[in-house]
């Protein structure tokens, strides 16, 4: 009977380190998944931000290249003076004739 009682200490122990081994393989398993996911979670981060910050460039530029700036604008203000002056003055021609 000592001897069946030794053997299933003995098993009992042996399952138990087993155990133990099995679990520090899986959690080191694991941790290493878990680090690569990370890392791939953070490439991803820096890719949207380097695609984020070149899409906000090129949304600047063709802002730049369609809205015009304000001395675009006061020269259109001043062509569009003149040419109303123009006008008005062909009109005058035209009436006194």
């Amino acid at each position: 009977m000592a001897t069946k009682t030794a053997t299933k200490t003995a098993s009992k122990k042996s399952s138990a380190t087993e155990s133990a081994v099995t679990e520090a393989h899986l959690t080191s398993y694991l941790s290493s998944v878990i680090d690569s996911a990370k890392n791939i979670v953070d490439d991803l981060l820096d890719t949207a931000g380097d695609v984020e910050k070149s899409a906000r460039d090129r949304v600047g530029d063709v802002r730049d290249r369609i809205v015009p700036d304000s001395d675009s604008i006061d020269s259109l203000r001043g062509k569009v003076a003149d040419l109303t002056d123009q006008v008005e003055k062909l009109a005058r021609i035209r009436k006194g004739k």
